[in-house]
């Protein structure tokens, strides 16, 4: 722990992904994809680690590598139109309902990001506890091709104007002119419980920090593509790491 708050991490994993089937538990670099944000998650300042799924094969193989799984999800929070807030609000409703454990924050770390490191997690939790934050999510920054300013939109009479209806003649021709836009990478999540019983429930709080990341972290796997692309970052920050 740090400061004695009990952070306790949540990675949801339904075992009915659509994209790659089973990916959660696919291996990736030697593991099943789930193994690495729980060990990541296992080495830092996290107090528990949670895994919530409704698939007994990825829960067993969540408690192999050291997570708990102290119940299987219920179908109707299984589907995948299901939004991650309820998920996330039935596992601090069922701790403490059935074992009195109440967290300071919670840490949302999703499986789809294998790059996460154990430092990530601590420096997040180290900015929401000193400075007493209501929701921290890491970010990189956007590159110029992503940066709203550069994105374009057809109008239905096949007109194309910037992202916010403006002409394409007040787009911004050099890169270093454009204002700085931040997107999430998915490293984590952190928050406290209170948030969610807002209305409407949500992971965000009156005090958000940004904590601002390397794009080398950045990761998504949904689909065979983002898969490859992913694994090739994970194998070059390894071999950095060697260095």
């Amino acid at each position: 722990m740090y400061k004695n708050k009990k952070i306790l991490a949540i990675i949801p994993a339904r075992g009915g992904s659509k994209g790659i089937p089973f990916k959660n538990i696919k291996i990736f670099y030697g593991k099943p994809l789930i193994a690495w944000s729980i060990l990541s998650a296992l080495k830092s300042k996290i107090d528990r680690v949670i895994v919530t799924t409704d698939n007994p094969q990825i829960a067993k193989i969540a408690k192999k590598y050291g997570a708990e799984v102290p119940f299987l999800r219920p179908s109707y929070l299984a589907a995948d139109s299901v939004a991650c807030e309820p998920v996330i609000q039935h596992v601090i409703d069922w701790l403490k309902d059935n074992e009195n454990y109440n967290p300071d924050g919670v840490a949302l770390l999703l499986p789809t990001n294998p790059l996460r490191r154990s430092e990530h997690i601590n420096q997040a939790i180290k900015m929401f506890t000193d400075r007493n934050l209501d929701y921290v999510v890491s970010v990189a920054e956007s590159t110029a091709n992503y940066n709203p300013y550069w994105m374009l939109k057809k109008l239905p009479n096949n007109k194309v104007v910037m992202f916010n209806g403006q002409p394409l003649n007040r787009m911004k021709a050099q890169r270093q002119l454009l204002p700085v836009f931040y997107f999430k990478n998915d490293i984590i999540h952190l928050f406290k419980p209170s948030n969610l019983q807002k209305t409407p429930p949500s992971l965000c709080g009156d005090k958000t920090e940004l904590y601002i990341m390397d794009d080398s972290f950045t990761g998504d796997i949904n689909t065979m593509e983002e898969w490859y692309v992913t694994l090739d970052k994970f194998k070059r920050l390894k071999n950095y790491e060697k260095i």
